[in-house]
């Protein structure tokens, strides 16, 4: 499935979401845009989101706003691969991503076994406004982050 030249705001929980074995999701020249802060109690937001051993490719999008109250408890991406599928060629390619607390997160439980997650490529991204974690949160293994401009 592609989804293509979209603008998406005012969601609850994820802008964009693609998840479960065998989804193949191209996301792409799309505007993301959460809400900004939203108060401890409330739902942490994601701008897009593969997870639960999805793959795809998200290239040429704009993703912001999205930060949650209180980053103790929990933590908003803009973009977030979640226990995607291992070594699928899952690439993050030319977005800019900004004002969130992980504008890219590489996630996975690791308690089930698998190298789920494993493989991405995250490449020419430009990434501003980062708050409270790092620019680019790499929790798996054998992926590949290079090119990419992160600043403020």
């Amino acid at each position: 499935m592609t989804v293509e030249n979209s603008s998406v705001h005012n969601y609850n929980k994820n802008g964009i979401t693609g998840n479960d074995l065998n989804t193949q999701l191209v996301i792409a020249l799309n505007y993301v845009q959460g809400a900004g802060v939203v108060p401890d109690g409330g739902t942490a937001q994601n701008g897009i989101q593969l997870g639960y051993g999805a793959a795809g490719t998200i290239k040429g999008n704009t993703v912001i706003d999205n930060i949650y109250g209180d980053p103790t408890v929990a933590a908003s991406a803009n973009i977030l691969l979640y226990d995607t599928a291992e070594n699928s060629g899952i690439t993050v390619t030319n977005n800019r991503v900004g004002n969130s607390q992980i504008p890219i997160a590489l996630i996975t439980l690791g308690d089930d076994g698998a190298n789920l997650g494993d493989g991405v490529t995250v490449t020419d991204n430009h990434i501003f406004g980062t708050s409270t974690y790092d620019a680019i949160d790499v929790c798996t293994n054998g992926n590949t982050v290079t090119g990419n401009t992160i600043f403020k």
